[in-house]
């Protein structure tokens, strides 16, 4: 299971930098507002990132994992870089530190998004 997350949230984050070299902005995340369905809460995670991610220059070609834990009400427990370069980690990281993660819906979306491993590939 935590391999089949992992996964998602590579193929969720492995864009969310594409484009966002110092600062320069990416076009926005999806917009929860306007989506006709309910996303996903991989998707919200996403783009809780993605609004905070500035990716430091020549960030293309390297990588990051950090595995994070959140709490119900989608607060931040914890966050640890696994492995990855650092000035992406960094970036990463603070991203993740100051993301606005949404409150899990249910006991089954806590248990299975309280914790998962977030891979960052430009």
């Amino acid at each position: 299971m935590k391999k089949t997350l992992s996964l998602l949230a590579l193929l969720l984050l492995s864009g969310c930098g594409a484009g966002r070299q110092a600062g320069i902005p990416l076009p926005e995340p999806q917009a929860e507002a306007q989506a006709t369905a309910p996303l996903s809460y991989p998707v919200r995670v996403h783009n809780a990132v993605s609004r905070e991610l500035r990716l430091p220059e020549r960030a293309r070609g390297q990588r990051c994992t950090i595995s994070i834990r959140l709490r119900p009400d989608g607060k931040l427990a914890s966050s640890k870089i696994v492995r990855g370069d650092a000035p992406l980690c960094a970036a990463a990281s603070a991203a993740v530190q100051h993301a606005q993660f949404p409150p899990m819906a249910s006991a089954t979306e806590y248990a299975l998004f309280n914790a998962v491993v977030l891979d960052f590939v430009p």
